[in-house]
């Protein structure tokens, strides 16, 4: 394949992420925990928590934002 890098991806455990494809794909949540090719990401989902294990390669950290952290849903979710 042309044009094609490998990078390494720092995911750490607490990360908000972003999964980048497969059937889980634009959905986001928070790193539970880190092994060493997969990360388990839990997604909230009509009001039950889904854990995924996804490919480090696939998903993408996401930065919040001060006024994301003070949403009253966010914190209902994840606090």
């Amino acid at each position: 394949y042309h044009n094609i890098q490998l990078e390494k991806i720092n995911v750490n455990m607490n990360d908000r992420v972003r999964i980048s494809s497969g059937p889980l794909m634009a959905r986001e949540g928070d790193v539970i925990e880190v092994r060493s090719k997969t990360v388990k990401v839990q997604l909230p989902t009509l009001g039950y928590a889904l854990t995924a294990e996804v490919e480090k390669a696939n998903v993408e950290v996401i930065q919040m934002t001060r006024s994301y952290s003070n949403n009253y849903f966010y914190n209902a979710l994840f606090k």
